[in-house]
């Protein structure tokens, strides 16, 4: 018999406050705005993660958010979402990281309509505090410090490409450990 595993559907969160909002239509403007059309993004990105247990979970969420991190924001931790549940089932679609782990958990959730949306919306918004998932910059950091330690060529690559994130590693290796 198989052991039972977790699942999460982990949306990065593009800004927090947005769903301190009551309006689900304000939230969908800025956490499903399609950038190229201007309207609402009924295709929206998602890693489907799936682990064993509590503690895998945490290490395959920690690892995909420093892979998004890296490929697309400067060096910072975050608090995304577990849509998982809502919005259908998500369609595999490789991601665009470079990051294998990463891009092979990448998904988009396949919305039909923008009621379809702005429910999923009003949904995550009701239950935001139970689907809200932190992801601290330190443990962020822990990760690719451990992978640039263990000479992980694309992790050194990344790092060493980025100024940001070659600053924000070489301070974080400065520190004691908590």
């Amino acid at each position: 018999m198989t052991a039972p595993t977790i699942r999460r559907v982990l949306r990065v969160v593009r800004r927090l406050s947005a769903w301190e909002k009551e309006d689900p239509r304000e939230i969908a403007a800025v956490e499903f705005q399609d950038r190229r059309t201007g309207g609402l993004d009924r295709r929206p990105s998602v890693y489907v993660l799936e682990a064993p247990d509590d503690r895998s979970m945490r290490r395959a969420t920690v690892q995909v958010r420093a892979e998004h991190t890296i490929a697309f924001l400067r060096p910072q931790g975050g608090t995304d979402l577990d849509l998982q549940g809502v919005g259908g089932e998500p369609e595999r679609s490789p991601g665009t990281t470079g990051f294998p782990f990463a891009d092979q958990a990448h998904a988009e959730l396949l919305m039909p309509d923008e009621p379809s949306l702005l429910a999923l919306v009003q949904v995550v918004r009701q239950e935001l505090e139970r689907r809200t998932v932190e992801t601290p910059q330190r443990e962020i950091l822990d990760y690719i410090v451990g992978r640039v330690e263990a000479e992980d060529g694309l992790w050194l690559a990344r790092v060493n490409a980025n100024e940001s994130w070659a600053k924000a590693v070489a301070r974080h290796r400065r520190r004691p450990p908590p």
